[in-house]
């Protein structure tokens, strides 16, 4: 009798730690305030692929989010960081278009999109996003991408 009840019980306690380590895995942010903290201090670390993941997921489970173009400047920068060129184009592209010009991170965003166009050898384009952001920074004042006269 006591074995039946003492191998009952290492069933159950197998068959929880089971479920728990599956729903551990699993576990989905709560809202995308929590995702994007995630991901400023997945790209604070240094842990850029974990960057790029968290955007994604923020992508995903909440498209209409106000953080995706912030979001996605951080995974452009993390793409540049991982040297993957084309896809740090393809993200700051989509971060640009969420953006007005008045933004705070416009310009940083064009600075890093000229950056990745640089490293892809694609010159020309590449001082046209350098041209529009210091041509951004001097319309909003920014004068950080400018050297001290």
């Amino acid at each position: 009798m006591y074995l039946c009840l003492y191998l009952n019980f290492l069933i159950l306690l197998t068959f929880s730690a089971l479920c728990f380590a599956q729903t551990a895995g699993t576990a989905k942010a709560e809202s995308d305030v929590q995702l994007y903290n995630e991901i400023q201090q997945s790209f604070k670390n240094g842990f850029y692929p974990g960057t790029v993941a968290a955007v994604d997921e923020l992508q995903a489970d909440f498209p209409e989010s106000s953080f995706i173009h912030s979001a996605l400047a951080y995974k452009g920068q993390a793409l540049i960081y991982m040297e993957s060129y084309e896809d740090a184009v393809a993200a700051l592209e989509s971060a640009v278009s969420h953006m007005h010009s008045g933004s705070a991170e416009i310009v940083h965003c064009y600075f890093l999109f000229g950056r990745a166009l640089f490293e892809q050898k694609k010159y020309s384009d590449s001082l046209e996003k350098f041209h529009t952001a210091c041509s951004l920074a001097l319309k909003n004042k920014d004068m950080a991408y400018y050297g001290p006269s």
